[in-house]
């Protein structure tokens, strides 16, 4: 186990408060300016899981401590706004396929006027043409010769509007199709937005959010960290427990203590379960975590009490040394 896991979750989880009452003796010496808050450690390598849509949370299954990998599903956000919109869309392409096909009815249609704009050009012209023969041979009168003319090159002028509103209504139709598939793709995007999913792997360090909670989009789930690098150095972070252990209550009260103890162990059991040196099912996993917690949180209790009596850096490896011992032990304990 390693020990930035464990003291780094332990500090995250019981910052300081400030003692008003702490007593004042007079001393001599320069005068400098402090200025004290309180706060917690940020995670380096942290990042928040948001809502990415409206909705009613469910199916949560993770806890403070489970270490979740890239690609799984936390939960989901009931919005059927989202299914429909798919839905719809899958439909509309269906048709939008249908209405490019040349048996789509406006097709059909224009088609069959285009045949028989076709068939009139034809006779139009066979006349057109015969009385410009009789014409030539003088046997009919000019104005019938033009007129049949005229007729045949109205009828050309009927099929060629007819062709390109055929050309037209395809083009239509095909940009309908292109514009229904990118809706479709769109809204199946957004379908996906109703499943909570895990972007990069890590381990969970706060869950906001339960079964039956209501969330917008935007709002933040819970928070992921990649705890194996983390920066924290742990022996700075016990120089300054050690300084401040004046100013540190919550572990020396049942409730406060209760509460570091359960957050610890949730981290703990997701911990040993994956060792592979440790034989241990879930519920095993739990216990010899809480175990180990009680024993990692009394050592500090003890330590900040004056109890144990070692520096902060002498602490910090002694309490690295517990928590692999106690890990080994635990491994080596469980039944075959």
């Amino acid at each position: 186990m390693k020990l930035k896991l464990v003291a780094t979750f332990i500090i995250s989880t019981l910052f300081l408060s400030c003692n008003k009452d702490k007593e004042v003796k007079p001393i001599i010496q320069n005068i400098k300016e402090l200025v004290f808050a309180s706060g917690s450690l940020e995670w380096e390598n942290s990042y928040k899981l948001t809502a990415q849509t409206d909705g009613v949370l469910s199916n949560v299954d993770f806890e403070i401590g489970n270490t979740v990998k890239k690609g799984t599903i936390l939960a989901n956000i009931d919005n059927p706004t989202n299914l429909v919109n798919t839905e719809t869309s899958k439909e509309q392409l269906t048709i939008s396929l249908e209405n490019l096909s040349s048996k789509a009815p406006a097709l059909q249609q224009v088609q069959q006027s285009i045949n028989f704009a076709e068939a009139k050009y034809k006779q139009d012209k066979v006349q057109a043409e015969r009385y410009e023969r009789l014409y030539k041979s003088q046997s009919v009168a000019k104005s019938e010769f033009e007129n049949y003319t005229l007729a045949a090159q109205n009828s050309l002028t009927n099929l060629n509007v007819l062709k390109k509103s055929y050309a037209q209504l395809q083009q239509q139709a095909k940009q309908s199709y292109i514009t229904t598939k990118g809706q479709l793709k769109t809204n199946e995007v957004a379908q996906h937005y109703n499943d909570l999913v895990v972007p990069q792997n890590g381990t969970i360090i706060e869950k906001l959010k339960s079964n039956g909670d209501f969330v917008k989009k935007g709002e933040v789930i819970a928070t992921i960290a990649d705890v194996k690098t983390s920066a924290v150095d742990l022996v700075p972070l016990f120089e300054h427990l050690w300084e401040n252990r004046s100013k540190s209550r919550r572990l020396h009260n049942a409730t406060g203590r209760r509460q570091v103890v359960r957050v610890l162990a949730n981290l703990l059991a997701t911990q040993l379960a994956a060792l592979p040196s440790v034989r241990l099912d879930s519920e095993q996993a739990r216990v010899s975590a809480y175990v180990l917690a009680e024993a990692l949180v009394g050592s500090i209790v003890a330590w900040q009490s004056g109890e144990i009596d070692c520096g902060p850096s002498e602490f910090a490896h002694h309490l690295h040394g517990i928590a692999r011992a106690v890990a080994t032990a635990v491994g080596r304990s469980a039944p075959d």
